[in-house]
C-alpha cells in the first residue's frame, strides 16, 4: 500500500474487516519537500500528538520544528560561502568551501557557474523551534545544540547552506535547584576563541547515513561541566 498505509490484520466473525494504520516519516517528509518543493511554506515537524497527550508521562516540551528555504542572490551565495570557507580554512577542513577560496586566490574573482560547478549551494535553510516549556539550565542548551545540528544535516543533505536558528520559548524559567549553578556559570568567563562549527562527512547524502560518532565539532572550547539535578 501507499502513503505509508499498512495491513495489521483482519477481525469480526467472518475476518470481513480490516485493520489499517499508517506510519509517517516526518523527518523523510521534510527532506523530500526540501528537494522538490522547496518554497512550500507548510515544512514542519509536529510532535503534538493530541490523541496520544493523555497516554503521556510528560508531553512534549519542544513540540514543534519549521524550517523554511529561500534562494540566494549571486552576492549574499558569495559572501556566506566565503564566510563558511573561512571558518574551514580555520580549523584545517577540506570542503567545497575552502576549494572556492582558492579558486578565487587563483584567479581573482569568481563566477556564479563556477560557483554552480562547484556544487556551493543555491539556497539558504533557517529554522525555527516552537517549545511550550523551557528548563533554562539543563533543556534550553541540549535543545539549542541537537536541533541546530539537525538543522545543518537536513541543509547538507538538500543542497542548502545552514543560515538561521530561531528558538521560541513560551514558559521559560530557572528551577530553583538550579540557582546556585546559574550563578557559577553566569561568573564564568567564556574563552573568545571558542567558535564551534559543525561538519559531516562528505559522503552523507540521506538521512539513514546520519551517525552521532561521524559529526564533527571544530573550535568548541567548553568549560568543565556544572552538575545539576534535572527537575521534572
Amino acid at each position: 500500500m501507499e502513503r505509508g498505509y499498512r495491513v495489521e490484520g483482519y477481525i469480526g466473525l467472518n475476518e470481513d474487516r480490516v485493520v489499517i494504520t499508517r506510519e509517517i516519516d516526518q523527518l523523510q517528509r521534510m527532506v523530500d519537500q526540501l528537494r522538490n518543493n522547496p518554497t512550500d511554506r507548510r515544512i514542519l515537524l509536529n510532535a503534538w500528538n493530541v490523541g496520544e497527550l493523555e497516554d503521556m508521562k510528560l508531553p512534549p516540551c519542544h513540540f514543534v520544528l519549521s524550517v523554511w528555504s529561500r534562494e540566494l542572490d549571486f552576492q549574499t551565495r558569495l559572501s556566506m560561502a566565503t564566510d563558511i570557507g573561512i571558518q574551514h580554512n580555520r580549523h584545517g577542513y577540506e570542503s567545497i568551501y575552502t576549494q572556492m577560496l582558492c579558486l578565487i586566490e587563483q584567479r581573482g574573482s569568481i563566477s556564479e557557474p563556477m560557483l554552480d560547478e562547484l556544487g556551493i549551494p543555491k539556497r539558504i535553510l533557517n529554522s525555527c523551534l516552537v517549545q511550550r516549556s523551557v528548563d533554562t539550565f539543563l533543556g534550553m542548551p541540549f535543545n539549542i545544540a541537537g536541533y541546530g545540528i539537525l538543522t545543518q544535516f537536513i541543509a547538507k543533505i538538500t543542497g542548502h547552506m545552514a543560515g538561521a536558528f530561531v528558538h521560541f520559548g513560551f514558559d521559560v524559567h530557572i528551577y530553583n535547584n538550579h540557582l546556585e549553578q546559574v550563578e557559577e556559570l553566569l561568573a564564568r568567563e567564556h574563552p573568545e576563541s571558542s567558535d564551534p562549527i559543525v561538519v559531516f562527512p562528505h559522503e552523507w547524502e540521506e538521512l539513514d547515513d546520519f551517525k552521532w560518532d561521524g559529526v564533527q565539532i571544530f573550535g568548541y572550547e567548553p568549560l568543565p561541566w556544572i552538575k545539576a539535578p534535572v527537575a521534572v
